[in-house]
């Protein structure tokens, strides 16, 4: 039987909370080349089981929203203010360091608004739940009810393909 606590509005179950943080510590642990060839440890195939994993326990409880005003600002707060805010102060460092090391004026104007906008290696993440996020939420707008899925032509026809055998 599942541990399950409440914490004011929300239920929590514990060992789905303990998988999701042996998933951040194995995500920073590849982040920190903990594991690679050397150790025997194939980063790549550690990352491929790890990531989609916690992309799974963290869309396992979508909520359903009262609706897109409640939605949205929950998801700017959470998502897009964190994104923003890391990827202005990556687009700072990098224009300090070349200020620093006096590489400034290498920089063609275009590059130096590329110090802003470029991928920030781990704010990928961020950026995909936002993704995957309003994708939920659409399909929660789109089917009311999970018995809706049913009326899915195609699941009917793999339902009767199932039973003519």
């Amino acid at each position: 039987m599942p541990t399950i606590t409440q914490t004011g509005e929300k239920t929590r179950i514990a060992y789905i909370d303990l998988l999701k943080g042996v998933c951040i510590v194995l995500i920073v642990a590849i982040h920190c080349n903990l594991f690679s060839e050397e150790r025997n440890v194939a980063p790549a195939l550690t990352a491929m089981r790890v990531v989609p994993l916690f992309f799974f326990l963290s869309g396992l409880f979508f909520r359903p929203y009262s609706g897109l005003r409640e939605f949205l600002v929950r998801k700017i707060n959470t998502l897009l203010v964190p994104y923003l805010f890391f990827q202005l102060a990556f687009g700072t460092g990098l224009l300090l360091t070349a200020a620093l090391t006096h590489t400034l004026g290498d920089y063609s104007p275009v590059a130096l608004v590329r110090f802003f906008t470029v991928d920030n290696g781990p704010l990928w993440y961020l950026r995909c739940l936002l993704v995957i996020n309003l994708v939920y939420y659409a399909l929660d707008r789109l089917i009311a009810e999970p018995a809706e899925l049913a009326k899915v032509p195609h699941i009917d026809y793999v339902r009767e393909a199932g039973s003519e055998g």
